[in-house]
């Protein structure tokens, strides 16, 4: 391979390690909090530690993208570093697929593009094989100025930190005095409501507690009988009597929804849906339950979204259904998501208590009418 073909084989091979890592980084931050739960949901960081991983790691992914780009250290830092990082992720793909099998998203794309970790793995170990080859090319082909990559790294994670500041995550919902209310429903056929300081969760507490003191869900009574001397007989009485004590649920807090509507939806059976706006998978299942609404009378449905005001219109047109709702800002939608790693997530609830729950592959129209029977 005569000078001027080797050159134009790194250069390819180096714009080509460039696109592939840069773009890598761009899909996970779009948006950056389902990245974030997915580090929590394996176990690598809090919600208190995972908005720091996740830029340490998309920062570090971008760093290095653009590393290609330049020569300084190409061959002694910056091929090394990425081939270690590629390493790890298959380490940790091997381990996923032996464990739990080859489903789900590995998140290498983010949202973006799904693979499941067997793609992924494949996608790593062609691209080690690459670098490989790219490492065997550059000898003696690298510069050695540590001011431009050490800049490179400094604005890199600048960038990152001032385009997506940090944001704390609510967790404790049945803890906290008041939740978060983010409502934005800013539609042209629904009226924005405006943040109701009385929704608060010891409101939600104090109400429960009344119930418990006037719905008392059994009387005793004891009577003496005449004829039998030191006989006695407890007969009880049920009075209102309810399938479920009062509890406080982790989506009590949300009171307000579109179009004026206030409720409770801890009291009586309610249905409550998390749904991404852009999630085609959140519309069927939205489709589905308002096919059962025209089919028979359910509980009250109450639509918790994530995504922005701009994208009901669409959503609702593909669904054929519209219920109350509510735009969840992430850092309380995605720790609302539970153990699902995405949505959608559909919880029934009686009296505040969660008697069934489903994600997309556990869901069904007949399942959700037999629940709230």
């Amino acid at each position: 391979m005569n000078a001027s073909t080797r050159n134009t084989v790194i250069l390819t091979l180096r714009v080509a390690t460039t696109v592939l890592f840069l773009f890598s980084a761009v899909a996970k931050l779009y948006p950056i909090e389902a990245f974030e739960k997915q580090l929590v949901d394996l176990g690598f960081a809090s919600w208190t530690t995972a908005p720091y991983l996740s830029r340490a790691l998309i920062g570090f992914e971008a760093f290095l993208g653009l590393a290609f780009l330049q020569k300084n250290y190409l061959r002694s830092y910056i091929i090394p570093a990425t081939v270690g990082l590629l390493v790890i992720f298959c380490i940790h793909l091997g381990y996923t697929i032996y464990t739990t099998g080859n489903s789900g998203n590995c998140g290498c794309f983010g949202q973006l593009i799904k693979m499941t970790p067997l793609e992924a793995l494949l996608k790593n170990i062609a691209t080690l094989g690459l670098l490989g080859y790219l490492y065997q090319l550059t000898k003696n082909y690298e510069k050695k100025n540590i001011l431009l990559p050490v800049v490179l790294l400094g604005v890199t994670y600048i960038g990152l930190f001032v385009a997506f500041p940090l944001k704390s995550y609510g967790t404790n919902f049945k803890e906290e005095a008041i939740l978060i209310d983010t409502t934005q429903t800013s539609t042209s056929d629904a009226t924005p409501v405006s943040k109701n300081p009385a929704d608060t969760i010891a409101t939600v507490v104090e109400e429960i507690i009344g119930i418990n003191q006037t719905k008392t869900t059994s009387t005793t009574k004891i009577s003496k009988t005449e004829n039998k001397k030191d006989s006695v007989t407890q007969t009880v009485t049920k009075s209102t009597a309810l399938a479920y004590t009062p509890s406080v649920s982790i989506y009590a807090g949300f009171k307000n929804f579109s179009d004026g509507v206030t409720a409770n939806v801890d009291k009586g059976t309610t249905i409550v849906c998390m749904l991404s706006l852009e999630c085609e998978h959140c519309m069927e299942t939205a489709r589905q339950i308002g096919e059962l609404s025209r089919e028979q009378k359910i509980a009250p449905v109450y639509f918790l979204f994530f995504g922005s005001p701009g994208e009901l219109d669409h959503f609702f047109d593909v669904a054929k259904c519209k219920f109350p709702y509510k735009i969840v800002e992430p850092q309380v939608f995605f720790p609302l998501l539970g153990d699902i790693p995405s949505p959608p997530r559909v919880s029934v609830l009686k009296e505040g208590n969660i008697v069934a729950d489903y994600d997309n592959d556990s869901f069904s129209k007949d399942k959700l009418k037999k629940a709230i029977e």
